[in-house]
């Protein structure tokens, strides 16, 4: 009888431990991971894009799967899987020459108010001269939203390696995808969805969406312009006299109305000196005015 109670206990002890086993996180590469199952560690990547948080990369039964994670406790903030499976994808590119496209991480993060846009990392076969089997970005694009747990990925049909970090907030939720190899680029929303072409890419530093395919261009030389991307033509044009032509800015947008859009611009002149000018701009005509 006593040994049939001391095996029960055992059992019991047994059973006890293993329940509070399941949600116990596990440590990989020095983070915790809420949820191991169906995980492949042998692939899991870090990507730390800043002193407060890092993205963890790595498959999940074959579907992506991205972490964010705390980069000082190390626990996990949030998780992210694609809805289907990732396959590998073959590619024709030019001289009938085709190549395989195998993912092994993420990098170029962007961090928008909707959410993050990366492109994949990995490394392509065949006959390639784009640098077959050495590493390099594109041509995924994963899509993943705060207020969600999907990845949306976009693998396009045509191969294009995204040589420079090519990623903008855009208009309206929407992103802008460059690559160094390709004059155009693609605005895309949140879920990866193709919204139009441009064919002139916006600049990172100055330029401000008016709608998909214009923005507002606030340049060194001292011009101000409202520029079409898909055409390359300035519809309207106008200039910051007070402002140096070699001076250095940058530019903020206080406030804006359906026209009048009103900036503060720090500018850096060629001697060191420095000074700030406000002023309003009606983004239907290019009027402008001091403030």
């Amino acid at each position: 009888m006593n040994s049939l109670k001391f095996e029960c206990y055992l059992l019991l002890s047994v059973l006890i431990l293993s329940l509070f086993g399941c949600d116990k996180e596990e440590t990989v590469q020095g983070y915790y991971i809420k949820n191991l199952k169906g995980l492949d560690l042998e692939k899991i990547q870090v990507y730390e894009f800043s002193l407060d948080s890092a993205l963890l990369f790595g498959f999940r039964d074959q579907k992506i799967w991205i972490g964010l994670f705390d980069n000082h406790t190390k626990k996990q903030l949030h998780e992210w899987e694609s809805l289907n499976v990732y396959k590998e994808k073959e590619y024709k590119i030019d001289y009938g020459r085709t190549i395989t496209w195998n993912i092994e991480g993420i990098d170029c993060l962007l961090k928008t108010d909707l959410g993050y846009v990366c492109y994949s990392r990995g490394i392509s076969y065949g006959e390639d001269p784009y640098g077959g089997g050495y590493p390099t970005l594109g041509p995924d694009l994963f899509f993943f939203k705060h207020d969600e747990n999907i990845i949306y990925v976009n693998q396009p049909e045509k191969f294009i390696t995204a040589n420079v970090c090519g990623l903008l907030a855009w208009y309206n939720g929407s992103i802008v995808s460059g690559s160094s190899n390709v004059n155009e680029s693609i605005v895309y929303s949140m879920e990866g969805e193709k919204i139009t072409n441009l064919k002139y890419s916006p600049n990172r530093i100055n330029d401000i969406p008016v709608s998909y395919t214009e923005g507002i261009r606030i340049n060194r030389g001292y011009v101000v312009d409202r520029y079409d991307y898909q055409t390359g033509k300035s519809i309207w044009e106008t200039s910051l006299e007070k402002v140096q032509a070699d001076a250095l800015m940058t530019v903020d947008t206080i406030k804006r109305t359906e026209e009048i859009w009103e900036f503060t611009c720090d500018i850096t002149n060629k001697d060191g000196s420095k000074e700030q000018i406000k002023f309003t701009l009606n983004i239907k005509n290019g009027m402008l005015t001091y403030i």
